[in-house]
């Protein structure tokens, strides 16, 4: 049976009903079952259809979830290692490390410290101050909620800092270590945000023109 389009609005219709809030979860879905029911079904009413995937609709939510999750977690490490093996970003892991070095010549590894703290915030702000932009299309897309949890795991050693502060500040290789590991990944972080904004919001647009 071949569906048209006042059977696809009411697909549309029932996932809302049945919490698919984001956008792009939706169309994934509609895509997916207005192919099996145009298929493979034996259901003649599309309600009893959509009734019976009551539980791969809840499922595949679920799944899309964590995968976009795990896969922007992925491109976050594969950013962070691009500072290591490209030009753009040997460049810029050399100089944070020619940084670091001249703030310990000319300052005190406290005074070094705060000021690697602050750029660190000030590079995740800028992030999030990035991802917040066209809010209206964040709050419709799952992809793009979840570009949120990428700037999680740059601050994370952040948290750990105040506790072994002691045994990083007494040797300067572990000092610049750390800091160059919290400052390359807050960087990459960034830098994933912006190139995943351009292409959501490129999506965003597609979908709803569609």
């Amino acid at each position: 049976m071949k569906l048209n389009k006042e059977n696809i609005r009411f697909i549309d219709n029932y996932l809302i009903k049945k919490g698919v809030k984001y956008l792009d979860v939706r169309v994934e879905l509609l895509d997916h079952l207005s192919t099996e029911f145009e298929g493979n079904s034996n259901y003649v009413l599309l309600i009893d259809f959509l009734n019976s995937k009551e539980a791969f609709i809840s499922e595949f939510q679920k799944k899309r979830y964590s995968k976009l999750h795990w896969c922007y977690q992925k491109q976050l490490w594969q950013e962070f290692f691009k500072g290591f093996y490209t030009v753009k970003g040997l460049l810029q892991t050399i100089l944070v490390f020619l940084i670091l070095l001249s703030g310990l010549q000319f300052f005190e590894i406290k005074t070094v410290s705060g000021a690697c703290l602050i750029s660190a915030g000030i590079i995740n702000f800028s992030a999030m101050l990035t991802h917040f932009r066209k809010r209206k299309a964040i709050n419709k897309l799952q992809s793009s909620v979840l570009v949120f949890g990428i700037l999680s795991l740059p601050v994370l050693p952040l948290y750990l800092y105040g506790q072994i502060d002691g045994f990083i500040e007494s040797y300067t290789a572990v000092f610049v270590a750390f800091w160059m590991l919290v400052l390359l990944l807050n960087l990459a972080g960034a830098t994933l945000v912006y190139n995943l904004k351009i292409k959501i919001l490129e999506y965003y647009h597609t979908l709803i023109l569609a």
